[in-house]
């Protein structure tokens, strides 16, 4: 998130005026006609003020890793993904933003990533955040770029980390950002808030439960 932030205070820096603004992740590999997809895709969706995100797949499995996602409910974050369906853009309500293309409409409305977020979240808060502000987001019509999924487990298993080091963890925002991770949810999901906390140390304090539960369902 930071570094997205610091493309674009460069971007407006530049005294330039700009129709769209395309935040990209450092580790796809776009596809040869992925920018004319994405044009294509805003004729389909015919409107001024919306987010389009763009799928990536797994370059061996073709798998999904990266697009959009619906929440199954207003109340807690569990969600489906969106598939790209090969005909045209689908609503979604969290988006990733390994390819998100945003109209100059839209930051003129609602900015662009908050400040409160060092390195993940931003995207997830800031189509929450356009969703708010009745601006929808889309999910692409085809995938557009290859990127691996590099999260990884979202705990660390005490049979290779001492608590000190899940700790660490818990507290880094390359790990499971106990702060800024809270905050979002008591933004977005306050409901949730309470299980989003015990989950969050129960990860840390206990996560032989983790262990058993997670990696036997993968």
């Amino acid at each position: 998130a930071g570094g997205m932030r610091v493309a674009f205070k460069k971007a407006q820096a530049s005294g330039k005026s700009y129709d769209y603004y395309l935040p990209l992740n450092d580790d796809i590999e776009l596809f040869e006609n992925a920018i004319e997809e994405l044009f294509t895709d805003i004729e389909k969706i015919n409107r001024k003020e919306y987010i389009l995100i763009g799928s990536t797949v797994d370059k061996v499995t073709n798998n999904f890793t990266y697009g959009g996602r619906k929440l199954r409910n207003n109340y807690n974050i569990y969600s489906n993904i969106v598939i790209p369906n090969n005909i045209k853009p689908q609503l979604c309500d969290l988006g990733n933003a390994n390819i998100m293309l945003i109209p100059s409409d839209v930051i003129k409305r609602i900015g662009f990533f908050s400040e409160k977020y060092t390195h993940g979240i931003a995207d997830y808060d800031y189509t929450l955040r356009a969703k708010k502000n009745s601006i929808p987001t889309y999910v692409s019509s085809k995938s557009l770029a290859f990127c691996e999924d590099d999260h990884g487990n979202s705990w660390r298993s005490s049979r290779h980390f001492s608590l000190k080091e899940r700790v660490k963890f818990l507290n880094s925002v390359t790990g499971l950002s106990y702060k800024e991770y809270l905050s979002y949810i008591k933004e977005y999901f306050p409901l949730y808030f309470p299980r989003a906390w015990a989950q969050l140390w129960l990860k840390t304090l206990f996560p032989f439960f983790w262990d058993k539960i997670k990696i036997k369902n993968k």
